[in-house]
């Protein structure tokens, strides 16, 4: 099969001269190559964790083991949480959706992970128009969390801001073909914001773990580095892996640090290490305590090594953190550490049941003091817990366990999409089923699409085809107001994305008797690629109405201004027969239904999403 995989965010296997430890996509993209499956990863060129891009345009990598990695460049951030990040991934999606657009071989499937809510939504709008399924992978729950974490006396103002990626977040997973959480409550949160019941392809798959596998010149060159840097193997390390984010929270471990110095237990060590927003806060908080070192981010190797060294992993999130199975758990079980954890819910319930970690209240350093002490004073429970940290990861959630499970179900959603009979819903089925309230028009819109063909419509002796194109001051053309100026504009602006509007006449001698507007792609219509045009506006004067004029001049647009890489698109109202009729003598065929959809409370500013045909027979 070929599947595409689409995640920003993670390490990137380019870069030999700093091996950098896989994450989820990287190490799955790796296992699918290495089970015989052709894979595209489409990424960003911008480094999330060391803040730097990788390449400084749109690049593509080809592997040695077949894997072929897309990189788009966008201005990238320097905050996690920040309006330069938003506007980052609405560069790459938007340059996504229009590279996608031109290639040829489709794949059998997406993997789509949320976030990026936008790169999320781009690929369901592509699955749908292509008939291709997806499969949205929800790793965090975007945008909840950006409301979280702030005051509380800011959060109704912040909902309130958030509310059209919201409703993008909604759509997203509405319109997928399925959902995959990486822990039940995940699955559950996407389900209820989506407003759907469990369906067969929603599916549950933690994130899972592969161990990085160093050189022993590897692993001495760093533990070197590491020692260099502070780090005390003999000493009882409570280790910090991650980044140094707002859902993170040290401050309480420092505190317990810095009282177990003053209380003389030298043999106790904390080692930090990431990087991150709260860097700087963290390092100040820590000054003067000599039992902290702050390693920086760590490659491969050095987690390696520390996960050796270590006797305990920090899983330090801040109060009310939207984690739920984070990664860091997998992590430190797979190198047999117990877990003191400040999460509630799913994850302080799986190292109760399991007895594989400890639980701390977030708010209480005298809590995490005392577990520390009562650990470190009785080292048979603690490897005892460590043993069975061992256990659950070989058995549950090592990557090798998890990915053949994710790939069966993989290939399952991807047979079964082609097997499946295509028929039309009813459009008030296919409403009630993508229904948003009031963000969504109750009208019924049907979307047709020709690739063009080789028409030569004939005229009667007395009309003619008349070309109407923008030039010098002809801003406006005939026939219209404030819209022909508006187009004009969106032209000039670089609103459209590309550069073919116009405007095709029939003359009866000085008479207009009909017309067809060509609109290139723009924010209202993110179902086009770069080189698409929509017919739009088409009227026909009541006079020579039932001459075939409409048929004739849409077979004229696509005969004239067709490309191998275009598509033509024709919208109507599904209670608009006359007009579906002429799409369809002119060669059109239908493509899906269209749901409008408004942001900010105005229609003008919302969207026209497709909405897939597809379903399987009764």
């Amino acid at each position: 099969m070929k599947i595409w995989l689409v995640t920003i965010g993670e390490p990137v296997p380019i870069d030999s001269t700093n091996k950098e430890r896989l994450h989820r996509t990287g190490a799955l993209a790796n296992y699918l190559v290495e089970k015989g499956h052709q894979v595209v990863w489409w990424t960003s060129t911008f480094d999330h964790f060391k803040k730097k891009h990788l390449f400084q345009t749109h690049t593509s990598v080809k592997l040695e083991n077949g894997l072929d990695i897309r990189l788009i460049h966008g201005t990238g951030y320097s905050k996690n949480i920040s309006f330069s990040r938003i506007w980052d991934h609405k560069q790459i999606s938007f340059t996504f959706y229009n590279w996608i657009r031109q290639e040829t071989e489709l794949p059998d499937i997406i993997l789509a992970a949320f976030p990026t809510i936008e790169l999320a939504s781009m690929c369901v709008d592509y699955g749908n128009e292509r008939g291709i399924p997806v499969l949205v992978d929800v790793r965090d729950l975007w945008p909840d969390i950006f409301a979280e974490v702030l005051p509380p006396v800011l959060k109704g103002f912040a909902k309130l801001a958030l509310t059209p990626m919201n409703t993008l977040a909604v759509m997203t997973l509405k319109r997928s073909t399925g959902i995959i959480g990486i822990s039940e409550w995940y699955l559950k949160w996407a389900l209820r914001k989506a407003g759907l019941e469990q369906r067969i392809p929603d599916a549950v798959f933690p994130l899972g773990y592969k161990p990085g596998v160093s050189t022993p010149s590897e692993l001495q060159k760093t533990e070197k580095e590491l020692r260099d840097n502070g780090v005390d193997p003999a000493k009882f390390i409570c280790w910090f892996v991650g980044a140094f984010g707002k859902t993170y929270d040290l401050a309480p471990v420092i505190l317990a640090a810095k009282k177990l110095s003053l209380m003389g237990h030298d043999n106790i060590q904390f080692v930090f290490s990431g990087s991150g927003d709260k860097t700087r806060l963290w390092q100040k908080m820590a000054e003067g305590v000599p039992n902290i070192v702050f390693t920086g981010w760590v490659n491969a190797a050095k987690i390696e090594f520390l996960g050796r060294s270590a006797k305990l992993g920090l899983a330090a999130y801040a109060s009310k953190a939207p984690q739920s199975l984070p990664n860091k758990l997998f992590e430190y079980f797979s190198f047999g550490l117990p877990v003191l954890s400040s999460l509630e819910g799913e994850a302080k319930e799986l190292l109760r049941s399991e007895h594989c970690g400890y639980s701390y209240d977030v708010l209480s350093s005298a809590d995490l003091y005392k577990t520390i002490l009562d650990l470190m004073s009785n080292e048979p429970e603690r490897l005892s817990a460590a043993a069975r940290a061992k256990k659950l990861f070989n058995t549950k959630f090592s990557a090798d366990v998890i990915y053949p499970h994710l790939l069966a179900h993989i290939e399952t959603v991807a047979l079964r999409a082609q097997r499946e009979p295509v028929r039309l819903v009813p459009f008030d089925e296919v409403l009630r089923r993508h229904h948003e309230g009031p963000q969504a028009s109750n009208v019924c819109f049907v979307a047709y699409s020709s690739e063009g063909s080789e028409y030569d419509p004939v005229l009667a002796e007395e009309l003619e085809f008349v070309w109407w194109r923008p030039r010098g001051f002809s801003v406006m053309p005939p026939t219209f107001g404030v819209r022909g100026f508006v187009w004009w504009l969106f032209l000039k602006c670089g609103i459209f994305i590309n550069q073919d509007y116009a405007v095709l006449y029939i003359k009866h001698g000085n008479r207009f008797i009909h017309r067809s507007v060509i609109l290139p792609g723009y924010f209202r219509w993110p179902f086009m690629a770069k080189e698409d045009l929509q017919i739009s506006s088409t009227w026909t004067d009541p006079a020579y109405r039932g001459e075939k004029l409409a048929t004739s001049a849409l077979q004229k647009i696509v005969s004239e201004l067709r490309k191998s890489n275009r598509r033509f698109w024709y919208v109507s109202r599904d209670s608009n027969p006359p007009s579906i009729v002429v799409a369809k003598k002119a060669g059109f065929r239908l493509k899906a239904y269209a749901l409008r959809t408004r942001r900010f409370g105005i229609y003008l500013m919302g969207r026209l999403l497709l909405l897939p045909i597809r379903q399987t027979a009764e």
